[in-house]
């Protein structure tokens, strides 16, 4: 006799992307990402339970209504909220949850007292008394925090930009060394508009003398993000309790209508593909032994892989005999490269030699390598056999952990493709490496892409993502499943894919001649 079926839930922080259940949980600020590499749930579920048990401490009494996991206890008024302790008060029927800014159980019992002896003489009650903080040093604050939780440093560029953005604009208005607090939600309106209205460029290109700008104002969605980081800056303020609210909340959200992704066509790739096979011709006149630009668009169009994918993409992601490119969850990337020496470097170094170099201290190799105009910041790991003199060349190779932006996942590739990657030197260990240094390569990607097009005559503004979006776009023309274009393109949500499902729309059209028999 078999045991009935149970009806098991499905609990907060376990998900399933495909057929496989993974956790994507946050516990004590830090966020965790992992596959159970279960199918089904009732092992998921003890997988999920293990990990708990593994990532949570014991869990001990608090004050008043609240647990608090492997914490001092905290007297009544005080709680823990993540690392840092809350104060929580009514005063005259209002209610105050106010940051102490501190996880020193000492120094919360003191603003605690603080608060009561305010509330007791009838003093205004609210943000503790502080030195004057400006907009600039809060972003850089709240930037610095995303850094020690684990924010990509893509994301942490793009925070950046926005706090430069909005800091140009405090200082049109005479605001950039004022109070943070003093930002009010008609200032956040008044950022809307001024960046509206501000001549812009595609991809965020600096504006050359004499130049003329692409559009004048930005993008919706560019508004939205920037407005959105805006508040995640205050909302941080609010959080340690440098400020009371947060302005950007009063005010109302960017809207942003869906607009379909810019893709290519079957003629424009073949134009477009046409176009940097020509590139590539003029670039070796100028520079022999150069990049393959062909390549690596082609490769872009055939994988859907995104830009950082692709340059960290090395040999050992690849499984020829299967045909296949693994994205990994997180690995350690080695960006080795050369650089050559003057000279004046190879005889200096040929006179001290391999003993003389080593009783050099760090502040010393500094100014030989700014002398030798090399990076300084590698003075205090550099080795003499790092040079290689009869070469005239300083090997480096910097050792990084790198992750993808959403999951990890694996991406078959086509027979053509897989010979287009067999031609690509191997002097590296990136498939597709910088020619001179032989590392990472870093060259602006989406201005040769603009170039490209504009030689095939493509008026659509592209860029590295829109060969992305052809990529899904065709393979959705072609009757793939959504749920298979998300694994492919490694999306975390469904709801990221559905941009391509307006393209089924076609198929509706030629469905309903089907049932015309009645």
């Amino acid at each position: 006799m078999t045991a009935p079926a149970r009806n098991l839930e499905v609990p907060n922080g376990l998900i399933k992307r495909g057929k496989v259940y993974s956790i994507c949980k946050r516990i004590g600020g830090k966020r965790f990402q992992e596959s159970t590499g279960c199918e089904e749930l009732e092992d998921a579920l003890k997988v999920f339970q293990k990990f708990i048990n593994e990532h949570t401490p014991s869990v001990t009494a608090g004050a008043g209504r609240r647990l608090v996991t492997g914490k001092p206890k905290l007297m009544k008024g005080l709680y823990w909220k993540g690392n840092v302790i809350w104060l929580s008060r009514t005063v005259d029927g209002v209610h105050h949850n106010i940051s102490t800014g501190t996880s020193d159980v000492k120094l919360a019992e003191q603003f605690l007292a603080d608060f009561n002896l305010k509330a007791f003489k009838g003093e205004k009650l609210g943000v503790a008394n502080r030195k004057k903080i400006t907009f600039e040093n809060l972003a850089n604050r709240s930037i610095e925090d995303g850094r020690m939780h684990g924010l990509r440093e893509q994301s942490l560029k793009r925070y950046s930009a926005v706090r430069d953005h909005f800091q140009n604009f405090l200082i049109e208005r005479r605001l950039s060394e004022a109070d943070v607090a003093a930002i009010s939600a008609s200032n956040i309106d008044e950022f809307k508009s001024w960046r509206m209205n501000q001549p812009v460029t595609r991809n965020g290109v600096p504006l050359g003398e004499g130049e003329v700008p692409d559009t004048l104002g930005v993008k919706p969605k560019t508004l939205q993000f920037e407005v959105q980081t805006v508040g995640t800056f205050l909302r941080y303020g609010v959080r340690v309790g440098l400020i009371e609210k947060n302005p950007v909340s009063s005010t109302r959200p960017v809207k942003v209508s869906e607009a379909a992704p810019i893709y290519l066509d079957e003629n424009e790739i073949k134009a477009f593909l046409g176009a940097a096979a020509k590139y590539d011709e003029w670039a070796a006149s100028r520079q022999p032994f150069g990049m393959l630009i062909h390549d690596i668009l082609l490769t872009y169009l055939k994988t859907g892989m995104r830009l950082e994918e692709l340059r960290n993409l090395e040999w050992t992601d690849l499984s020829l005999e299967e045909c296949e490119i693994a994205v990994r969850q997180e690995k350690e990337v080695t960006n080795s490269y050369e650089v050559p020496l003057t000279a004046g470097a190879v005889e200096d170094l040929q006179k001290m030699g391999k003993s003389g170099f080593d009783q050099l201290t760090v502040a010393q190799r500094s100014v030989l390598l700014s002398n030798w105009r090399l990076p300084e910041q590698s003075a205090k790991c550099l080795k003499y056999s790092d040079f290689d003199l009869k070469r005239g060349v300083l090997k480096y190779a910097a050792k990084a952990r790198w992750n993808p932006k959403t999951t990890g996942r694996n991406i078959p590739i086509s027979e053509g493709l897989k010979a287009v990657i067999l031609r690509q030197s191997r002097t590296s260990n990136f498939v597709f490496a910088n020619p001179v240094t032989g590392g990472m390569w870093r060259f602006k990607i989406n201005r040769i892409i603009q170039q490209v097009a504009e030689h095939a005559k493509i008026k659509k503004a592209i860029h590295t993502h829109s060969l992305r979006h052809s990529f899904a776009t065709h393979l959705r023309r072609k009757k793939v499943a959504l749920e298979t274009i998300k694994e492919l393109l490694g999306h975390a949500d469904i709801r990221d894919t559905l941009i391509y499902a307006h393209f089924s729309q076609e198929e509706a059209r030629a469905a309903i001649p089907e049932i015309d028999f009645f």
